[in-house]
């Protein structure tokens, strides 16, 4: 029913991030199985509950993916660009680009920025701990902790526009 897919799709949207590829392929799989089966059955796909239940699941996550894993991998390209331009300026200048870069655009850009600034910033400490600070582009850190700085003061037209969540 029409309530059960919606409560599908919201629980699938809580926990994508635990729902693998692989799943779909699982479901995808057996679906085409349980198709085949009945065709060589005869037995119409209408008529099989449980192929329809499966359908609705595949159906549901196609959705899912469509509305909202394809846009936020979009935004994260956008926002890597960004990133990259920022680091591309002077460290006084960081906040000037991402300001004009996010100018107009979604909350979802701002949250994609949000997050690969993070995780630029996680993947430095990462490589820092593996190969020493003199290994470690410390101007580079340095602009990407202050895309951080401006994504997280509050006095900060950027920080007003990443949504909580």
């Amino acid at each position: 029913d029409e309530g059960g897919q919606d409560a599908l799709a919201k629980a699938i949207l809580a926990n994508r991030a635990f729902i693998r590829h692989e799943f779909m392929s699982y479901v995808m799989s057996k679906v085409i199985s349980m198709e085949l089966r009945n065709d060589s059955r005869g037995i119409d796909h209408e008529q099989d509950e449980e192929l329809q239940k499966l359908t609705a699941l595949q159906s549901t996550f196609v959705r899912v993916h469509i509305a909202f894993d394809i846009p936020f991998k979009d935004a994260v390209l956008r926002a890597e660009t960004i990133l990259r331009n920022a680091v591309g300026v002077e460290e006084s200048q960081v906040a000037g680009v991402l300001e004009k870069s996010l100018r107009g655009k979604s909350s979802l850009d701002v949250n994609a920025l949000f997050a690969v600034t993070y995780a630029a910033l996680s993947a430095w400490q990462e490589r820092t701990k593996k190969e020493g600070p003199q290994a470690i582009p410390q101007d580079t850190v340095r602009k990407i902790r202050a895309a951080a700085t401006c994504l997280d003061d509050e006095k900060s037209a950027l920080s007003s526009m990443v949504a909580p969540e």
